[in-house]
């Protein structure tokens, strides 16, 4: 090998015991070995390669690279999509059984004794295994273990970057907090197992009900939050939350029998409720603890007023306390009013 990494041909003649076993030893690697003609067709390989394409080597020989491509637009007679050329890289790959495959490549050259490339050599190992564990971590660690919907962080995380479109756009983002009412006896009544699965059965429903491009979360227990990005009007909002609410009022079937939940739900949107992800949820979070205190089963938009007096004291302007005393000039039903940014939060927490 050359300073710049070049495979150079053998100085000096080896005779036939020594490419026997030279050819034996390559075989014997766990890393598959490819040599590659400058007409991109492969000329040499050795067994790791058969055992990881499946492929024999007579189908092999002779192919391009581009038979091992996932893509079957890739996968051409001529291999003019996927020209070998010197680096390193992931490959997509297909068995040829169907079934994908990763690889770390490295590519280098080999050249003759004149010092001009006649070969590509191709090093690949297998790293399909570590790539799916990799994943697996990631979707540990953005979803929620029960339900499988998203966790808390990338709500969050998603909400930041939905506020920031819309400010860009001036378009409307929206925010649905939900609350299950009864889920409590449930899980009191009938144990944990019933009320995970009921639980499940609640995601599923929320899955089903919501856009493509809407994220909905688990919060804990028996807390969801649906986040609806870029939305045109506010009454795609309501009317999601209405259909929510039609929706988790049938009984839930399962193996002990036939569950009834309902759940109260809090809307809020950006820029009327305010202009940040904590804004928005503390905001979602009072009109659902005013849907539950209405009886349940049912949707509560808290009035743009109301929201514009606690605006300050989210964004730090002013205390609590002013928050609150604003609130109640403000509001025409000062009665109902409460003067904390996560009153569901303290109702559960005194449950």
């Amino acid at each position: 090998m050359d300073a710049h990494g070049h495979l150079l041909a053998p100085p000096r003649p080896v005779n036939g015991n020594q490419f026997e076993l030279l050819a034996r030893a390559i075989d014997t690697v766990g890393s598959a070995i490819l040599i590659i003609d400058l007409n991109n067709r492969i000329v040499w390989l050795n067994q790791a390669v058969v055992r990881l394409s499946g492929y024999d080597a007579s189908e092999v020989l002779g192919a391009t690279p581009a038979l091992f491509d996932a893509e079957p637009a890739l996968r051409s007679t001529d291999g003019a999509l996927r020209q070998i050329a010197p680096g390193r890289c992931e490959r997509v790959n297909r068995h040829k059984n169907g079934a994908i495959y990763i690889t770390d490549e490295t590519v280098s050259v080999l050249t003759d004794g004149h010092g001009d490339i006649s070969h590509y050599i191709a090093l690949q190992h297998d790293i399909t295994q570590e790539k799916q564990r990799s994943q697996q971590e990631l979707h540990r660690a953005n979803h929620d273990a029960l339900t499988g919907l998203a966790c808390r962080a990338r709500f969050l995380a998603l909400q930041q970057c939905a506020i920031a479109a819309a400010a860009r756009t001036g378009g409307l983002v929206g925010v649905l907090f939900l609350d299950l009412d009864g889920f409590k006896a449930i899980n009191d009544t009938f144990g944990h197992h019933t009320g995970d699965t009921v639980l499940r059965a609640v995601a599923e429903r929320l899955q089903r009900a919501v856009r493509a491009t809407d994220t909905v979360a688990r919060f804990g227990g028996d807390e969801f939050v649906i986040l609806l990005p870029a939305i045109v009007q506010r009454c795609v909002a309501i009317q999601l939350s209405r259909k929510i609410v039609a929706l988790l009022a049938e009984p839930i079937a399962i193996a002990d029998g036939r569950h009834a939940v309902t759940v109260s739900a809090g809307i809020a949107f950006y820029p009327d409720h305010g202009v940040t992800g904590e804004a928005l949820l503390a905001h979602a979070d009072q009109a659902m603890y005013r849907a539950k205190r209405d009886g349940g089963n049912l949707h509560r938009l808290l009035g743009i007023e109301r929201a514009q007096a606690w605006r300050p004291y989210l964004d730090g302007r002013i205390s609590k306390r002013d928050a609150g005393r604003a609130g109640v000039e403000r509001c025409a039903c000062s009665r109902t009013y409460r003067a904390d940014p996560f009153p569901a939060r303290r109702l559960r927490a005194a449950q």
